[in-house]
């Protein structure tokens, strides 16, 4: 795995965000900070499989990823 910037996350996404979004339990996802503070793949689900969770890392095994659990993605607002 390689540190990415924004921008070539988002492309990446950009590129697989509808095979992603057809996986049962993939609720949003989006370019983000993971807990560490470093730029990765935010994946929100809900109830996903481990088999499915699996499949989304070998597609996205360049980027790093955050799962997202039972959470939403909200707009920031002061």
């Amino acid at each position: 795995m390689k540190k990415c910037s924004q921008t070539e996350l988002l492309e990446i996404l950009e590129k697989k965000e509808d095979w992603l979004h057809s996986i049962p339990g993939v609720t949003q996802s989006a370019v983000g900070l993971n807990p560490a503070g470093e730029v990765c793949l935010r994946i929100f689900v809900d109830q996903v499989s481990e088999a499915d969770k699996q499949k989304i890392v070998d597609k996205f095994s360049e980027v790093p990823i955050s799962w997202e659990e039972g959470m939403e993605m909200r707009p920031y607002s002061e």
